[in-house]
């Protein structure tokens, strides 16, 4: 008869439901009861690969966006300063970026995690980072240079380091869930 296959990782009552449900199954054989039990340790393991990832998102994407608006990017947008609000202004408003950055890091863990595929990790983290940048970076960095009085020039700087930033971020999203693709 098989048995639940118990994750030491998984939360303590879901790893007790899984006992409790092997045992239903040991005793009186019933296999939907040990069914149960790989669903709910799977669903544990799932929640937490999406809250790691979540997590790992916002980091890397508050660390990169500094670096590419802060450091790389500061020299352009110190020759348009009439762009842009100033760095008290930017940062009494910093909450917000903050909060959109995390909406963001939710639902680009959520997706992939919907969408991934039993294929090689790398590969599929890259061909994501493509897509989002397709959906978001590009649209987004034409519709601020339509908008804005930017150069074209940083236009395009926004969508080079957009791009990498995203297969960046596909990449380690897809090494975390890389053991569910196989």
């Amino acid at each position: 008869m098989p048995s639940v296959t118990k994750n030491p990782r998984a939360p303590a009552p879901l790893v007790l439901v899984s006992a409790v449900l092997g045992d239903v199954y040991a005793c009186f054989g019933f296999p939907l009861a040990a069914s149960i039990g790989r669903v709910l340790t799977q669903e544990a393991v799932h929640m937490k690969k999406l809250i790691l990832s979540i997590v790992v998102v916002f980091v890397l994407l508050m660390g990169t966006n500094y670096l590419i608006h802060a450091v790389w990017l500061m020299p352009d947008y110190d020759a348009i300063p009439a762009s842009h609000r100033s760095l008290a202004g930017i940062m009494h408003r910093f909450w917000a970026m903050a909060v959109g950055q995390f909406f963001f890091a939710v639902v680009f863990a959520y997706i992939y995690a919907q969408g991934v595929q039993p294929k090689p990790s790398l590969a599929q983290g890259i061909r994501y980072g493509v897509i989002i940048t397709l959906f978001t970076v590009i649209p987004f960095s034409l519709s601020q240079y339509d908008t804005y009085v930017v150069p074209y020039l940083l236009a395009i700087k926004w969508i080079i380091a957009g791009g990498i930033q995203m297969v960046l971020l596909g990449i380690i999203v897809a090494a975390i869930y890389k053991d569910a693709q196989t």
